[in-house]
């Protein structure tokens, strides 16, 4: 008898494991935010495509081995990589314009850091991979803790210095990783 009245708060607390958290902080977080207000609109809610390229089933990480690739991409855009004098982007050299659609230079309209959370949310969340979830946890904590620092935006040319600046940051932090560093959840 005392069994089955205990039954009904068992159940309830098993239910309760079933569901995922919901995570209200951390570089999927933040980057799910950007990405919601300045990417899905192009890209679709879930990456799936839509005026813009899908990022679903490594779509993203085949067009942008490089993180950096990408972020580059991000901040200057069609327009950047036109007056860079470029006719494609990414390692599959997609032509610019190819979609039927430009994308838009965010440079200027975000910030580094919620470019580099976007751009972590796109490969890990969206485009699935997961490999690259410690160097976006570690990339997350050391810019939350004041031990890695961005600029306030990344805006110089399609060739700029940024993307030297941002390549010493991954370098340091994937050293670090590979130190076995403690990682935060994020």
């Amino acid at each position: 008898m005392p069994v089955l009245l205990f039954l009904p708060i068992w159940l309830i607390m098993y239910i309760g494991t079933l569901e995922d958290p919901t995570r209200n902080e951390g570089v999927i977080y933040e980057g799910g935010n950007v990405y919601a207000e300045n990417c899905a609109s192009c890209h679709g809610a879930e990456g799936g495509g839509g005026v813009g390229p899908g990022f679903n089933n490594g779509a993203i990480i085949e067009t942008f081995a490089s993180l950096e690739d990408q972020v580059a991409w991000i901040v200057h855009g069609t327009q950047g990589y036109v007056d860079a004098g470029r006719s494609s982007y990414g390692d599959t050299n997609k032509g610019l314009g190819s979609s039927g659609a430009n994308m838009p230079a965010f440079g200027d309209a975000l910030t580094a850091e919620e470019v580099v959370y976007a751009t972590l949310y796109e490969r890990v969340a969206l485009g699935g991979y997961e490999a690259e979830l410690p160097l976006a946890e570690a990339i997350f904590d050391g810019l939350d803790h004041g031990e890695l620092e961005l600029p306030e935006h990344f805006v110089e040319g399609a060739d700029g210095d940024f993307e030297a600046e941002i390549s010493e940051m991954l370098a340091e932090v994937r050293a670090g990783l590979a130190a076995g560093e403690e990682v935060a959840a994020g």
